[in-house]
């Protein structure tokens, strides 16, 4: 008798390390790749303080756009844009993000 396991494996790591051989290599397919990426990481990135009050709402030509609640939140992180920005291209693949666009109240 064959031995059997005893709960399921989820089926996200093996479906994450094969997404790369079904995605072609379009500016579309690269920037919809970025942004999902963006999800995962925006937390770590800006801080958990940030990432509650400051949401990534676009990604174009480069231009990631963020929504922040509070004017003082978007202050910071306009101040700190060059260390995110280098902090989020460092991990990021896909499109490289040049700029960061803060906006208050979205």
């Amino acid at each position: 008798m064959s031995p059997r396991r005893r709960s399921p494996r989820p089926l996200s790591d093996p479906l994450e390390r094969l997404r790369g051989r079904w995605e072609p290599d379009t500016p579309v397919a690269r920037v919809q790749s970025t942004w999902t990426a963006l999800a995962d990481i925006w937390p770590q990135v800006v801080g958990e303080y940030v990432a509650e009050r400051a949401r990534p709402v676009s990604v174009k030509n480069g231009v990631l756009t963020v929504s922040c609640s509070e004017a003082v939140v978007s202050a910071e992180l306009d101040a700190q844009s060059m260390d995110v920005l280098g902090r989020l291209n460092a991990q990021l693949t896909g499109v490289e993000i040049t700029r960061l666009r803060c906006i208050t109240g979205g």
